[in-house]
């Protein structure tokens, strides 16, 4: 995936990743676990990019429950671990981070309708030496589209999800150390 910031960064990254997927009757597992790479980074003016993420390993876990066939409540946490870029600043260093990230969202498919619309609560922090802290909440409205799917559950039993993850803004030169 490529992650463009404010303007200073564009960085494309490389992941590799494992997913799993447990059904019950009605409610559904996920879990991922990867790394993820910077295959190739901006050089804005031979300065590299300080600040962005160089690479990192992940882990993500989400539940959903279906409280009717085209109504599901989710909850998902995701956790990165990486090394930011110092380049421009201390050639050769990288830097720590931690990132998490939750979500609770809920999603109604419209009958006889391939739209459904969700609203969701996302909650990112981002840790970096403990003193680089920045946490960011937002509410999200939504409208999805569903291809030939006659349900929200018949649609999360139509095989792995393979989705990326979302990493907010960690992959981006937006935080304090950027130049």
């Amino acid at each position: 995936f490529v992650a463009a910031g404010n303007g200073k960064t564009d960085v494309t990254y490389g992941v590799a990743a494992v997913e799993g997927q447990f059904f019950g009757t009605d409610w559904t597992l996920t879990g991922q676990a990867g790394m993820l790479s910077a295959i190739s980074t901006c050089d804005a003016g031979g300065e590299g990019c300080p600040g962005a993420l160089d690479s990192g390993t992940f882990v993500r876990a989400k539940a959903r429950y279906f409280l009717y066939d085209n109504t599901s409540v989710s909850l998902e946490n995701t956790q990165l671990w990486g090394k930011l870029n110092l380049d421009g600043i201390f050639s050769g260093k990288s830097l720590t981070t931690n990132y998490s990230q939750w979500a609770f969202e809920i999603e109604h498919k419209f009958d006889d309708t391939p739209y459904a619309g969700a609203i969701g609560l996302e909650q990112e922090s981002q840790d970096t030496l403990g003193f680089l802290v920045t946490d960011v909440t937002t509410v999200r409205l939504s409208l999805h589209y569903y291809l030939n799917q006659p349900t929200l559950r018949a649609n999360d039993r139509n095989g792995a999800e393979l989705d990326l993850p979302h990493f907010g803004n960690a992959p981006e030169t937006t935080g304090v150390i950027a130049p």
